[in-house]
């Protein structure tokens, strides 16, 4: 070790090559790199899945889940997809920046991606989804060989929503898959049964949970305007018709449409129960000028009409 005063130190370490300095105890005759597809495919019952690359075509099922596996490693990456496939639809890229940019254009369900990559490493493009208003709202898993706690805070800090160490069993990671996935669509089924949620209850991105918060109060401030449209709704909370409906979709299940006619039904309830106002004056106060399709919109949500539904409130 050489060091100076106010200037810093050098270490200088020297290491033995080959393995004949070392015990028989010390070393591990069977050891292999977390890659090696041998240690997944010994996991499975019916070891019938090809760990070699696969070559066929993305096929999209509209009634599964989108999965993004993003992996270096050909053979593992191809194993990876062909496990999920069995219930997914499978994307697949190669580093960082490919699976970006397969984010930004196919907007997945969930990422799960290993971190230590060429190009653009797992926390990188963990960070870059979860700051980007386009992709911001998309769960990510991230796998790593390195399990020392810090690097699992390096993930965790990213912005991940899970953390699995290499190698890891693949059971849970199917699970974990699962989980949030189901932790997703649980959300937007509590949101479709008329149980609002604030961001804080969704596990979110901060950009994503600014603009939910956003959008919400956009949407509440315009409840009585009948002159409130979706055009209106994407430039005030400046987005695009598209991203609109991908992230309303992604909280919510709704449509913008729907997702504005979910807060007017919910003020509805809340005046009709006050019983302080006749069902026309209602109709105007959310944002309707008919009353009678007011109604049937009413009757739709609650299965019965805006009178019936007032008088169980009515002394």
């Amino acid at each position: 070790m050489q060091s100076k005063v106010n200037q810093g130190s050098t270490f200088l370490i020297s290491l033995k090559l080959g393995k004949e300095h070392f015990t028989e105890d010390q070393i591990i005759s069977d050891f292999k790199f977390s890659d090696d597809v041998t240690q997944y495919t010994n996991q499975l019952e019916n070891p019938n899945l090809i760990a070699e690359p696969s070559s066929i075509d993305f096929i999209n099922d509209e009634e599964k889940s989108t999965v993004l596996v993003v992996e270096d490693n050909v053979s593992l990456r191809s194993f990876m997809a062909q496990l999920l496939k069995q219930k997914y639809n499978v994307l697949e890229a190669g580093n960082g920046e490919e699976a970006f940019k397969i984010a930004v254009n196919s907007n997945p369900d969930i990422i799960v991606s290993d971190v230590v990559m060429p190009v653009m490493a797992g926390t990188e493009l963990c960070s870059k989804i979860k700051e980007d208003v386009r992709t911001s709202h998309i769960p990510v898993v991230l796998l790593t060989s390195r399990s020392s706690l810090i690097y699992k805070l390096e993930g965790l800090e990213s912005g991940a929503d899970d953390y699995l160490s290499k190698p890891f069993d693949i059971n849970e990671l199917q699970l974990r898959v699962k989980n949030l996935l189901s932790y997703k669509s649980s959300l937007k089924k509590k949101f479709g049964n008329g149980d609002l949620f604030t961001p804080d209850e969704v596990s979110v991105s901060s950009v994503d949970d600014e603009l939910m918060k956003k959008a919400i109060q956009i949407v509440e401030d315009n409840i009585p305007n009948d002159h409130f449209d979706i055009p209106t709704f994407c430039s005030d909370l400046g987005v695009s018709r598209t991203m609109l409906f991908i992230k309303v979709k992604a909280w919510t299940n709704f449509t913008p449409n729907e997702f504005i006619q979910h807060f007017r039904m919910k003020r509805a309830a809340q005046l009709l129960e006050l019983g302080t106002l006749n069902i026309s004056e209602v109709s105007y106060k959310v944002g309707f000028r008919n009353p009678k399709y007011f109604s049937k919109c009413f009757q739709k949500v609650y299965g019965e009409t805006p009178s019936i539904y007032s008088k169980k409130f009515s002394v």
